[in-house]
This record gives structure tokens, C-alpha cells and sequence, in this order.
């Protein structure tokens, strides 16, 4: 049984004549009348009554044409889900964000664009610091991620810069920190310091760490945090202070203070990352949105069509 096969049968039936049909697929009508016969042969049923004034259903046929006008709209439906998944309309993304990134007017300008080109597309947002965001990246568990800290060396990455952000010192609102509030990192040695194991986000530590030593400050760790968020709970109850992105002040409380230290001027760069070889079209699409918001954020002109 051939999909042209039903198309005809379905017209026939529709049309009531086989000369229209004919007419309508561009056939003669001896060649439709032989496909029309060979369906029959293959269902084993006759599906018209042949009669002077042109062709009527059996009851074989009418079910037939019920089942058949439903399998032609399914396939159709198909093909067209097909060309919008080609082109990044229809599909699934997994995104990679943290919770201090979420609230960057950037991001959110990303990903609520995102949400109006392509309202078909099933979006999955997972609160995901950023060293564990690049190991679901590589493993294809995300698509993209926001993140700081892309390494640079790792060839399978690709990513976006965004924007930058300013590192500063959180600490208690409290006179032992405030009557005389430190300067520069040097001034931090034997202070309680909160800190995100290693295991958590390698490649940030270590750029950290690499910057502390260089500035003279050897933190004394007193307590550890699994994200920057839970660093900033820490200081909220005064356990120590934290080197924190400037913007987690947004979610600080009274009882913190941000303060800008003369020698921590290592900036985080905020990316876009993906997988060099993910060729997802809406991967693509987001990217491409992306560098789009980017260019819009820095007051340049469009470098690239909007996406239809």
C-alpha cells in the first residue's frame, strides 16, 4: 500500500468521479482507475460501487475513508512538526542557570524572547552552579548553561560572553567588621572565611585561589557552602565573610555588607556555553538569540536578522 495510493482513494471519494480526481492529480484516468484497483486488491474489499453517475462508498469504503483521512492528517501534522523541529520551533532545551543569574536583566531578556519566538519549544531551566554546569554540557544532559569560568582549554566548549561581573567581599553588618572594614585581601588573613569546596566548582576555586595567593591572603576556611547563595546565608548568620558576585547583594539582608577590596579585581566572565558539536537547530536558535540580546544590552546595532 502506497501513501499516493491513499491520497487518491481519498479524493475519489471526495470528489465522487474519477475523472476529477484524475483531473486534480494531474493523472489520466485509466492510471488512477489502476491504482484504485490495486489498493483493492491488496485490501482485499471493494471500497466503490461503480455506478453511471460517478462513485459511491461501500461500507468498507466509508470506514476505510474515516481511517484513511485520519492517517493523512496525522501525516501531515508529522511533516510539519518535522519542519519546525529543523528549524528550532518545535523541541526540547535544557539550560544551565544560576540562581544569581537569573535575575540578570540580560539573561532574562534571553530567555523571554526565547519564550515568544518559539512558544512550541519545551524549555527545562535547572539551577545548576557553574563547574557542575560544564560536566552536564559535556555529557549532553544540558544543551547550554549560563556559567563563569568557561575553561578555556577544553576544546569540546564553545561559548558566548555576555557580560562581566565584579567580585566583592561580603561580610557581616557587625562592628568587627565594619568599624574597621578591610581594604585588601592581605587583610583577611586569620578572618573567618566561608568558601565552596573544590570539588563543588574546580576551575572557579582554583582562578580564586591563584588571585588570593598572588594578593598575599591565605583564606582560614571555617565553614564551606555548595553555591554562592548558600555563602551568602552563611554571612547573613555571621559566620564569616565571602567573596561573592556584586550582584548576590540583591538578595542580601540588612545584616550584610558589600565591600569593595583594592586588590580583588579578578572579574568573572559571564558565558553562554555550549558543546562545539551540538548542532541541535534549537540550540542554534538560542545562540544566535543570544548574541542578538548581547548586541541589543551593549547599544550596537543588530548583527544578526531576527529569528522568524
Amino acid at each position: 500500500m502506497e501513501l499516493r495510493q491513499l491520497r487518491y482513494f481519498a479524493s475519489v471519494a471526495r470528489e465522487g468521479s474519477i475523472n476529477k480526481a484524475a483531473r486534480a492529480h494531474g493523472l489520466a484516468q485509466p492510471a488512477l482507475t489502476k491504482q484504485l484497483q490495486r489498493l483493492e486488491e491488496e485490501l482485499g474489499v471493494t471500497l466503490f460501487e461503480r455506478q453511471s453517475r460517478g462513485m459511491t462508498l461501500t461500507a468498507a469504503g466509508a470506514q476505510f475513508l474515516y481511517d484513511t483521512t485520519r492517517a493523512l492528517e496525522d501525516l501531515d501534522a508529522a511533516r510539519q512538526r518535522a519542519v519546525e523541529a529543523a528549524s528550532g520551533r518545535l523541541g526540547n532545551l535544557a539550560i544551565g542557570l544560576t540562581i544569581l543569574h537569573q535575575l540578570l536583566p540580560v539573561v532574562a531578556e534571553i530567555l523571554r524572547q526565547f519564550r515568544e519566538q518559539s512558544p512550541d519549544v519545551s524549555v527545562s531551566v535547572r539551577q545548576v552552579i557553574s563547574g557542575p554546569q560544564v560536566d552536564l554540557i559535556r555529557s549532553g544532559e544540558l544543551d547550554a548553561g549560563f556559567l563563569y569560568f568557561r575553561p578555556m582549554d577544553d576544546p569540546a566548549l564553545d561559548g558566548m560572553l555576555i557580560s562581566t561581573q565584579q567580585l566583592a567581599l561580603a561580610v557581616p553588618n557587625e562592628p568587627q567588621w565594619t568599624d574597621k572594614p578591610p581594604r585588601r585581601l592581605a587583610d583577611l588573613n586569620g578572618r573567618d572565611f566561608l568558601w565552596i569546596p573544590r570539588s563543588v566548582t574546580a576551575y572557579y576555586h582554583d582562578r580564586l585561589i591563584a588571585h588570593f595567593h598572588g594578593a598575599g591572603f591565605m583564606p582560614k576556611v571555617v565553614m564551606e557552602g555548595t553555591d554562592n547563595n548558600s555563602l551568602l546565608t552563611l554571612v547573613t548568620a555571621g559566620m564569616g565573610c565571602a567573596i561573592l558576585p556584586e550582584q548576590a547583594a540583591a538578595h542580601a539582608s540588612a545584616s550584610v555588607r558589600f565591600l569593595k577590596l583594592d586588590d580583588l579585581d579578578l572579574q568573572l566572565p559571564l558565558e553562554l556555553v555550549w558543546r562545539r558539536d551540538n548542532r541541535s537547530p534549537i540550540a542554534q536558535r538560542l545562540i544566535a538569540l543570544t548574541r542578538q540580546c548581547v548586541a541589543q544590552a551593549r547599544g550596537m546595532p543588530q548583527l544578526l536578522p531576527r529569528n522568524p
